[in-house]
């Protein structure tokens, strides 16, 4: 599970922390919920942890800019 934003500005703070749950579903749908799939080689679940936070952070991104101010 993502960690909570943490900033100087808690109002910043607490609008970018609730697009958490819907940037983990995100990630969780393109590359799956489960931390280690079985059947991974040595070096997969660095390239597949990589992908997710990849994932999650372009969508946490598109969800802060699109958002209704």
């Amino acid at each position: 599970m993502a960690k909570e934003y943490e900033d100087a500005d808690p109002e910043y703070a607490w609008e970018r922390n609730k697009l958490i749950p819907q940037a983990v579903s995100a990630a969780d749908a393109a590359m799956g919920d489960e931390e280690c799939p079985p059947g991974f080689f040595p070096g997969e679940r660095e390239r597949w942890m990589a992908r997710w936070n990849l994932t999650f952070h372009q969508t946490m991104n598109k969800l802060w800019s699109s958002r209704k101010k």
